[in-house]
């Protein structure tokens, strides 16, 4: 399974030790499939996937009481900004929760 090329820090390490395989991103210090346990998106290729599961991270460990919206774009941002990939903006990334999120109560009526 091919990726798109992106290489990260994402599982902790001081060096690379994340690289994207198929959109998710597989822990190079890992013997196993890290995909079995923790599916993190690629912020290269899967950019919205990215920020909803660190909005998410954000929300079960750190703050629970706060959305988290504009923290987790600032983190994909940043992964993009440093790689010379552009981004889309905070206005479109707080549109695309509202539009979640109001799926997610219709889907519980």
């Amino acid at each position: 399974m091919t990726g798109c090329g992106y290489q990260g820090y994402e599982f902790g390490a001081r060096y690379m030790d994340s690289q994207c395989f198929g959109g998710w991103l597989q822990d190079m210090d890992s013997e196993y499939d890290s995909r079995d346990s923790d599916y993190k998106p690629c912020p290269q290729c899967r950019q919205l996937e990215a920020m909803d599961y660190y909005r998410d991270q954000l929300r079960v460990e750190y703050r629970p009481h706060r959305s988290n919206v504009a923290d987790a774009w600032h983190l994909v941002m940043d992964i993009r900004r440093n790689r010379g990939l552009r981004s889309i903006s905070l206005r479109r990334y707080r549109r695309h929760v509202e539009i979640a999120n109001a799926q997610d109560r219709m889907a519980m009526e």
